[in-house]
């Protein structure tokens, strides 16, 4: 798949973004069922690039994701 799309596992995790041979690439926005949440860049299914990760209690961290 290639493109913009959305992905649901069957355990509740989702991801929404941009996806290339079928892998997360570029920006996409990751979210788990307990309300924790990863919004940032991609890059061959792994969080590389500028994000933002949102911890279920509304917390966060900005920075620089290398290689997951």
């Amino acid at each position: 798949m290639d493109g913009e799309g959305e992905f649901v596992w069957a355990d509740g995790r989702r991801y929404k973004g941009t996806f290339v041979m079928g892998m997360m690439e570029g920006y996409g926005i990751y979210e788990w069922k307990d309300g924790r949440k990863y919004e940032g860049e991609y890059k061959r299914n792994k969080k590389h690039g500028k994000g933002v990760y949102i911890y279920s209690d509304g917390s966060r961290f900005e920075g620089e994701w290398r290689n997951g």
